[in-house]
């Protein structure tokens, strides 16, 4: 009896806490992961348990450049109040506001005002003379005072440029990724064709196709694309080239008419609430995020909607 006694009044043994996660080979913890999905309650246990909020990856993104890329408002409004660093720079001297401002559609984007709010500066220059208000600009708006960091102060001073800079452009980045990834996935999908555009295979009365269009405001720093689909009567086709010049077959970038049955991406997803779907690419940046989401939404969504036409 004594001995229960003595037992009960022992203090009971709190299992240790988890450590947090050693980094995977491109040098990521589970917040960078976890921020790029924007998976809120597992980013808080990370936090809790001790995981590096500003840890970065071998090339330099953190959680909060991954968060801001993918416009995950949340999980950026969730890192910095857990106190990550809104201007931590990538080899390429970009920080996540410029992430952010590039992956915007508008001034009014919020998680552009969340870093300006936070103090992100508008105003240094990348390695490459780029500043996240100058690419702005580029993209057609101006970004809003909203940062407590004074514009007057001296720039800090420009890191050096890596040897490998020139050559890991974005342009290059999508060449390899439609090259590697996206063209060998289209073709198990029975699509045939290359560069930017394709079309399904076995259909001697329809074009059905999908074409890869890019902004005008795409550059060695930064390339956006979205889709466009196409289902065309050959048929149809043949009937207005007797009174329309027209090329041989129809391109899926190229509004026809409305005898055309011709879409954007954007148009076939379900509960889509942004203006208009756009992919980006940036130097540094981990591709298989890209080239999945694409390949899912061309799998589950352009797929069928390209089957379904005349």
């Amino acid at each position: 009896m004594a001995f229960f006694k003595r037992a009960a009044q022992q203090p009971s043994q709190k299992p240790p806490a988890p450590a947090p996660s050693a980094p995977d080979r491109a040098g990521r913890g589970d917040l960078h992961h976890l921020a790029l999905e924007g998976r809120l309650d597992e980013m808080r246990s990370g936090i809790q348990r001790g995981e590096d909020i500003d840890l970065a990856d071998k090339a330099g993104f953190t959680p909060l450049h991954f968060a801001a890329q993918q416009k995950q408002l949340e999980a950026v409004r969730l890192l910095l109040a857990a106190g990550a660093d809104p201007d931590l720079r990538n080899k390429h001297g970009n920080g996540p506001l410029w992430t952010a401002v590039f992956a915007a559609s508008t001034a009014d984007d919020g998680v552009v005002r969340l870093l300006l709010a936070a103090g992100a500066d508008p105003d240094h220059e990348n390695l490459a003379g780029e500043t996240p208000r100058g690419l702005a600009r580029k993209m057609g708006y101006e970004l809003p005072l909203l940062s407590g960091r004074s514009t007057t102060a001296p720039p800090a001073a420009e890191p050096e440029r890596p040897a490998a800079f020139d050559g890991e452009t974005a342009q290059l980045l999508y060449d390899r990724m439609m090259k590697d990834v996206v063209s060998p996935a289209l073709r198990e999908l029975c699509f045939t064709g290359s560069g930017g555009r394709f079309e399904l295979k076995r259909d001697s009365e329809t074009w059905r196709s999908l074409g890869f269009q890019k902004s005008t405001y795409s550059d060695r720093d930064g390339v956006r694309f979205t889709l466009n689909l196409s289902t065309i009567s050959k048929a149809v086709w043949q009937e207005q080239s007797a009174t329309r010049a027209l090329p041989a077959k129809p391109s899926p970038s190229t509004f026809y008419g409305s005898w055309a049955r011709q879409a954007r991406i954007t148009s076939v997803l379900p509960n889509w609430t942004d203006s208009e779907k756009w992919w980006r690419i940036i130097p540094g940046q981990d591709l298989d995020a890209v080239s999945g989401d694409l390949l899912a939404n061309i799998r589950d969504h352009a797929l069928p909607w390209l089957q379904e036409g005349p």
